[in-house]
């Protein structure tokens, strides 16, 4: 067995093409034997334009990594101290040349050698480690060289995979996709655990008993979820794999209206055990995890939409850390210095097209909403239990998001602010804010400031960033100081039979004990105050760490992003409509009707 590919023999032959054609044979054979068709000339040539697409999507996607220019080394060494070892090792740190840095997580190659991948798992200042998918051997290693990005191919190289499965392994599905040929769906009487109309039981049972394909389609507020929670109840114990095309959690209030068990009477039965936590927990976070009056989740973690702040990019524009109080037009100044002390590829501002983090913040700090919000009646019975008069003042049932209010004055004024800040070159446009990397090109100085929650702590530690290189204040005042977060815990299914376990477990999740060894990293913000200190961010910074919890405390105003039921689709036509209101000048108000007329549709439907 050879495993340096230099060790292979001039002149060998891996018999690639023989091989492909066996592969190819193996499988025709077992689709005969399973009485499955070959692949017909019309599947084939389908199969081939899937191809061709993503090929063409690959080359559109990388173009602008591949663009990249390499990034010069003058010296490495082995990580572990094991400086020139005989023995190949997998990690190396490379010393460059210049301030450019690869983003963290990027994949890179040494230039000139087309043979090794490895990953960039840390950048900092000069120097950048290097993860080797393989052990690499230290004579194979330029003492000088230079790296050079290597764009990312997996998700291509999936899609690609799943061709060839269906072409040599799986072609009874390409009668359907193709011919749009299909099997009977045979007859079934099951019923469903909950009563379902007589569209989503025809949905229902087709899915229970479909051989190839079964597409459902339905517009927003047809039921489709509901269907799909039913299908899953019904699999009596078999796994049910559901997926998406986004990672956007289960909206509370979605959860549960359709699929959750409120938690009043445990949590009532359990009064004296919880008292503790409460007691450490912000009563507004408790109160985003209510619906109608009932309690639907123990939050055990939150991230508020503070900002932060890239010191070395504040120190080169010969700016201090902005104050506490500070303000849209003090933000916009600080945006203004930085872009004229940075070069052409530095990003003031970097902002995520999404309901998290994207124009929220900016419509809550002006006093508005996509959705006029109020509060359900309710949750008496949890707000004297467990808060004292001062805290539970004001408090209610849940929140409640109705009305759209997306072509009012307070919208329009902050999509006219951002597009200013897009016309001066001052932050990313809503189609350039890619989060996937935003670490990297925060961490290396090229984006000067961005919203982000206790997460990012951990996060930039991880990229190698000291906790003097950065720092996060409050997200600036407008009208009002007024913060969104967004908050998580664990929940109960409607179609648990084991529910005084499940109590049990959400209780457990919600210990400090517990709580402590899941976030030791840092990766998010603990809902409970006492976990948010000094000793937790020593070692990864921030300097201002209290800002996180502060943002409740100090800020009471500060509340939840507008998620009604049907905030799948708010968000759906948020993100379309923003990115046409910001693609040009005077687009704002049309786009923001559009985008009104949109959601008063997308709210009268019934999820």
């Amino acid at each position: 067995m050879v495993l340096d590919l230099r060790a292979v023999p001039e002149g060998s032959d891996a018999q690639w093409q023989s091989l492909e054609t066996a592969w190819q044979n193996l499988g025709q054979a077992q689709t005969r034997q399973r009485g499955i068709s070959s692949v017909s000339e019309a599947q084939s040539e389908f199969l081939n334009t899937v191809g061709r697409l993503i090929d063409a999507a690959e080359e559109i996607t990388t173009r602008e990594d591949r663009s990249v220019a390499p990034f010069p080394y003058e010296r490495l060494t082995a990580t572990g101290g094991k400086r020139r070892s005989s023995v190949p090792q997998s990690a190396y740190e490379f010393q460059l040349i210049g301030p450019e840095l690869p983003p963290m997580g990027a994949f890179i190659r040494i230039q000139g050698d087309t043979e090794i991948r490895g990953k960039v798992r840390r950048a900092s200042g000069y120097s950048v480690t290097v993860r080797f998918d393989e052990p690499v051997s230290w004579e194979r290693l330029p003492a000088r060289g230079a790296l050079e990005l290597i764009p990312s191919t997996v998700v291509f190289n999936k899609q690609r995979q799943a061709i060839a499965s269906l072409r040599a392994r799986n072609p009874g599905l390409l009668p359907a996709l193709v011919e749009h040929q299909v099997r009977t769906i045979p007859a079934t009487a099951a019923r469903p655990h909950e009563d379902l109309d007589p569209e989503q039981l025809a949905a229902f049972r087709a899915a229970l008993t479909t051989e190839d394909l079964l597409v459902v389609l339905g517009p927003p507020g047809t039921g489709k979820t509901r269907t799909i929670t039913a299908v899953s109840a019904a699999a009596d114990g078999g796994r049910v794999l559901v997926t998406s095309h986004t990672n956007r959690a289960v909206d509370v209030q979605l959860f549960a209206r359709r699929l959750g068990v409120p938690l009043d009477g445990w949590a009532k039965r359990d009064a004296a055990e919880l008292r503790a936590y409460f007691a450490d927990v912000h009563p507004s976070l408790v109160e985003s995890m209510m619906y109608e009056g009932s309690l639907y989740q123990l939050p055990v973690e939150f991230n508020a939409a503070d900002m932060y702040l890239n010191n070395r990019v504040l120190e080169r524009a010969g700016a201090d850390l902005p104050d506490d109080d500070w303000t849209r037009d003090d933000f916009t100044a600080l945006l203004r210095a930085m872009k004229r002390s940075n070069g052409d590829r530095f990003t003031p501002y970097f902002w995520t097209n999404r309901l998290w983090g994207g124009v929220v913040p900016w419509l809550f700090a002006n006093g508005t909403n996509l959705l006029a919000e109020s509060k359900a009646p309710g949750g008496d019975w949890l707000w004297n239990s467990f808060y004292p008069e001062a805290e539970r003042r004001g408090r209610g049932g849940g929140y409640r998001w109705t009305t759209p209010q997306a072509d009012s004055d307070r919208v329009a004024e902050v999509y006219d602010y951002l597009a200013s800040l897009i016309q001066e070159d001052l932050c990313t446009r809503p189609e350039g804010g890619d989060s996937r990397n935003l670490v990297g090109v925060f961490s290396t100085g090229r984006v000067g400031v961005t919203p982000a929650g206790g997460f990012w702590a951990g996060g930039l530690h991880e990229a190698g960033m000291k906790p003097t290189d950065y720092d996060v204040r409050y997200f600036p005042r407008w009208r009002t100081r007024r913060h969104q977060f967004g908050a998580a815990g664990y929940a109960m299914l409607r179609t648990s039979k084991m529910r005084d376990e499940a109590w049990e477990f959400i209780k457990y999740t919600a210990r400090k004990d517990v709580m402590t060894q899941l976030f030791a990293a840092n990766q998010t913000t603990p809902a409970r105050r006492s976990m948010v200190d000094e000793a937790r961010y020593r070692g990864t910074g921030p300097a201002h760490w209290q800002v996180f919890y502060d943002t409740l405390d100090k800020i009471p105003t500060t509340g939840p992003i507008p998620a009604p039921p049907q905030v799948n689709e708010v968000e759906q036509l948020l993100i379309k409509h923003t990115g046409t209101a910001l693609a040009s000048p005077g687009a704002v108000r049309p786009a923001l009707r559009r985008l009104q007329g949109d959601l008063e549709k997308a709210m009268e439907r019934e999820v």
